[in-house]
């Protein structure tokens, strides 16, 4: 059975995922009816990846020195 704090991620998580599937098919099509160049576009979709790389090993590394709790 599910702990509670389990399952109150996993609802978190499922709903963060399907906002973000939900508003990707529609952001360039607003972006480009407010005549912003494509390339923002790109940055935009790319920038949540590219900090999520750049993170991660620190917080990897912060998450061992102080534990899981």
């Amino acid at each position: 059975m599910l702990d509670k704090n389990i399952a109150l991620i996993l609802v978190v998580l499922f709903l963060d995922n399907t906002s973000y599937g939900m508003a990707v098919p529609f952001l360039p099509v607003l972006i480009s009816k407010r005549g912003i160049s494509s390339i923002w576009t790109g940055l935009v979709f790319s920038s949540f990846s590219i900090a999520y790389t750049i993170v991660s090993p620190f917080v990897g590394a912060i998450l061992d020195k102080v534990g899981h709790r």
